[in-house]
């Protein structure tokens, strides 16, 4: 079984999803595949910003294009 990390925070809205996954494992498939939920749940285009923290917590959030 393929773990893809331990998930800490999870929120999704039409304004934004923010996540993040301690010990994350494939994290562009992971980022890519949240940001295809999130464009798929509200019909919208979006950007993504996402960062590895020092502590190797990855960190994302969706946000619609302006």
């Amino acid at each position: 079984m393929v773990q893809i990390g331990n998930l800490r925070e999870f929120e999704m809205n039409r304004k934004e999803l923010t996540m993040r996954l301690e010990d994350p494992c494939m994290r562009v498939i992971m980022i890519g595949m949240m940001q295809g939920i999130f464009e798929m749940a509200f019909d919208i285009e979006s950007n993504v910003e996402w960062n590895l923290s020092d502590d190797g917590d990855l960190k994302v959030e969706i946000k619609p294009n302006a």
